[in-house]
């Protein structure tokens, strides 16, 4: 099975109660920021998902390409996150206006 996009942002806005919309510009932007970093040759350390590293393998030939392994940390629980994103909500500068 895949997980595709559509389904992060749905799982992620039924979450934290963020809209969809606010949800797909922000798991678009981190997504395209993590490519970079892979890119330029950085390892990403992200838990609770874990550490994302990358080797290059058979360097200096046509056959030249670079690898990638994700280590998974110990599982932490969804509601330390969702504890989290409502703290910062209750923090945010009310801009209902």
């Amino acid at each position: 099975m895949m997980i595709k996009k559509k389904e992060i942002y749905a799982q992620v806005a039924e979450t934290t109660g963020l809209k969809k919309r606010d949800v797909r510009l922000v798991t678009d932007a981190l997504l395209a920021y993590l490519h970079e970093q892979l890119k330029a040759g950085e390892d990403i350390q992200c838990p609770p998902l874990g550490k994302i590293s990358g080797v290059t393998q058979k360097p200096g030939t046509e056959k030249e390409k670079r690898v990638y392994r994700l280590s998974l940390t110990k599982e932490k629980p969804m509601a330390d996150t969702v504890e989290a994103v409502e703290a910062v909500e209750a923090t945010a500068p009310d801009t209902s206006d």
